[in-house]
């Protein structure tokens, strides 16, 4: 392969990587959360999103730090070469080990199984009602993991949620009963 091909493969790599970050990390899951604990608040604009985005990013920088590390030391161990399509696939299959596991890990298995076989159906391959760890497509992998950690997130956003919510209630009721029907319970309350 020569040099441009390989400049323009990582290229289009790099291209995708925005996406990996946001679909394929714990940024869902953090970027979703600090939205509502925003709005649970009873904040508009502050923090602004680009600031949420900005600590989303960076803690799930840290969550993903040891799958990162795995993958560089498989990449350093598999002597990963651009110019060399056999590597690349070797890598893919043998260096993203450690990422794969984590999809797995932190997917709902209903949903894993769900997204295999639309891809079976769509192949037209034979399909299979259970599926194995080793055989699974990554392009299974990411949409379970994306709606495993959506819900989740809301999940968690609930639970934060509720609490301002049954406050708001109360200061509400107090609010009524002495006749301060025109003063707003989330001015109190925040």
């Amino acid at each position: 392969m020569s040099n441009s091909i390989s400049l323009i493969a990582i290229l289009s790599l790099f291209t995708l990587l925005p996406f990996i970050i946001a679909s394929g990390t714990y940024f869902i899951k953090f970027s979703i959360v600090f939205v509502i604990v925003r709005n649970a608040l009873g904040l508009q604009q502050v923090p602004s999103n680009m600031t949420l985005n900005g600590v989303a990013l960076l803690l799930s920088m840290f969550v993903m730090m040891p799958v990162g590390k795995e993958i560089y030391y498989n990449s350093q161990n598999e002597n990963l070469s651009f110019n060399n399509v056999a590597s690349v696939v070797n890598f893919v299959e043998t260096g993203m080990s450690g990422y794969k596991s984590y999809l797995i890990k932190y997917s709902e298995p209903e949903l894993v199984n769900f997204f295999e076989k639309i891809q079976k159906v769509n192949s037209s391959e034979d399909n299979e009602e259970i599926f194995d760890d080793d055989n699974i497509s990554i392009f299974s992998l990411l949409p379970a993991y994306a709606l495993s950690e959506i819900k989740s997130a809301f999940i968690i956003g609930f639970y934060i949620y509720l609490p301002f919510v049954v406050v708001d209630l109360v200061i509400s009721s107090v609010l009524l009963t002495l006749g301060m029907m025109m003063m707003s319970p989330v001015t109190i309350s925040t």
